[in-house]
C-alpha cells in the first residue's frame, strides 16, 4: 500500500494537495496522450502526403523522361527539315533556271511559229494567185472546144486533136482544182491553228445548196457511172456560213467519190433529215443532221481514232488521189464552230462507210 504519511513527509504535501497533484497529473497525461495520437494521426497523413507526392514525383520523371525523348525526335526532326529545306532551296533555283530556259524556249518557239503561219499564208496566197488565171483559162478553152469554136470536127483529123486538147485541157483543170484546194486547205488549217477562223453566217436553203453541189459534180463527171443522189427534208434553213458549209459538203462529197470509184455499180446518197429531240447532251434540241452515204471500200480500223486528224488519209495506203489528208481535219474544225458535230462509221452492211454531221438550227 502506498503510505500517505510517507509521501506528505517526503513532498512536504498534505494528502488533499497529493490528491490534487495526482489528478492533475494524470490530467496532462491525458492531454499528453492525445497529443500522441494527434501526432501519430498528423504523422499517417504524412506520410499519404508523402506516398502521394512520391507518385507525383514519379509521374513527373517519367513525362521528363518522354518529353526529353520528345526534345531528342524534335531536334532529329528539325535536322532532317534543315537539310529538306536546304535541298529545296537548291531545287527552287534549278527550277528557276530551267523556267527561265523554258521561257526562253517558248519565246523562240513562238517567233518560230508566227514566222511558221506567215510563211504558210504567204505560200499559199501566191500558190492562189497563179492557179485562177489558169484554170479560168483552161475552162474557157475546153468551153470554146465544146462549141467547135476552133476546129471543125467533121475534119477527121482535127476532130482528133479536139478530142486531145480537150482531153489535156481536162487534164489541166482538174488538177489546177486540186491544186486551188490544195491550197485553201492550208490557208484553213493556217487560220483554225491561230483561231482566226471567221464565219460569215446568213439564212439559206440547206437542201438547195446539197442539190447545187451534186449538180456540179454530175456536170464535172459526165459519162462516169458513178450514181450521186440526194434525199430527205425539204426547205431547211440555217444560219450559217454557206461557203464553208459548202465546203464541207464537198470535201465529204469528193472523199466518198475517190473510195467509191472504183466499185461496180458505186452509189453515194447524201441525206439532211431535221432532228427535235436531245443530241449528245445538246443544249439546243433543234437541229439538222447530213449523210454522206457511199457503197466504197470503207474505212480502215487502224484509221479511226485519228480519222480527223491532220495529214490523215482514210487508208492505210497513201495514193496519189490522197491529198495530204486536210480536208477532214479542217471539217471538223468548220462544223464544230458552227456548234454542230462530225463523226463517221463503217455501213452495217460492210459496204462502204457513212459521215455525218449536226448543225444547230437557230
Amino acid at each position: 500500500m502506498f503510505d500517505l504519511s510517507l509521501s506528505e513527509k517526503v513532498l512536504n504535501l498534505n494528502t488533499e494537495e497529493l490528491t490534487s497533484k495526482t489528478e492533475e497529473l494524470l490530467s496532462k497525461t491525458e492531454e499528453l496522450d492525445e497529443l500522441n495520437m494527434a501526432l501519430v494521426r498528423a504523422n499517417k497523413q504524412l506520410e499519404l502526403k508523402t506516398s502521394e507526392q512520391n507518385a507525383s514525383n514519379k509521374a513527373l520523371f517519367e513525362s521528363n523522361r518522354e518529353l526529353a525523348e520528345t526534345n531528342k525526335m524534335f531536334a532529329l526532326t528539325n535536322k532532317q527539315f534543315a537539310l529538306t529545306n536546304k535541298k529545296f532551296v537548291e531545287l527552287s533555283k534549278e527550277l528557276a533556271a530551267v523556267n527561265k530556259e523554258l521561257a526562253l524556249a517558248y519565246q523562240t518557239i513562238e517567233r518560230q511559229n508566227k514566222i511558221h503561219i506567215e510563211f504558210i499564208n504567204i505560200a499559199a496566197h501566191e500558190l492562189r494567185t497563179p492557179i485562177q488565171p489558169i484554170l479560168g483559162t483552161a475552162e474557157l478553152l475546153n468551153s470554146e472546144i465544146e462549141e467547135d469554136t476552133y476546129y471543125d470536127r467533121k475534119d477527121s483529123k482535127n476532130g482528133i486533136q479536139v478530142e486531145q486538147i480537150k482531153s489535156r485541157l481536162e487534164v489541166i483543170i482538174r488538177n489546177a482544182k486540186r491544186l486551188n484546194e490544195l491550197a485553201s486547205n492550208i490557208l484553213d488549217v493556217s487560220r483554225i491553228e491561230s483561231q482566226l477562223l471567221i464565219l460569215n453566217k446568213e439564212q439559206f436553203n440547206l437542201d438547195e445548196l446539197i442539190s447545187r453541189i451534186i449538180s456540179d459534180y454530175d456536170e464535172s463527171q459526165k459519162g462516169k457511172e458513178l450514181l450521186v443522189k440526194f434525199k430527205g427534208d425539204r426547205n431547211i434553213i440555217v444560219n450559217a456560213d454557206k461557203t464553208k458549209i459548202a465546203q464541207v459538203l464537198s470535201n465529204l462529197l469528193n472523199n466518198a467519190v475517190k473510195f467509191t470509184k472504183d466499185e461496180p455499180e458505186g452509189t453515194i446518197s447524201i441525206s439532211c433529215q431535221r432532228k427535235e429531240d436531245d443530241y449528245e447532251d445538246d443544249n439546243n434540241n433543234n437541229y439538222v443532221i447530213v449523210n454522206v452515204k457511199d457503197t466504197g471500200k470503207g474505212i480502215d480500223n487502224k484509221i479511226f481514232p485519228r480519222l480527223f486528224l491532220k495529214f490523215t488519209t482514210t487508208t492505210s495506203s497513201i495514193s496519189s488521189d490522197d491529198g495530204i489528208g486536210l480536208g477532214l481535219f479542217v471539217s471538223k474544225a468548220i462544223v464544230e464552230a458552227h456548234g454542230g458535230k462530225i463523226w463517221a462509221e463503217n455501213n452495217l452492211d460492210g459496204k462502204g462507210a457513212t459521215f455525218a454531221f449536226s448543225l444547230p438550227i437557230k
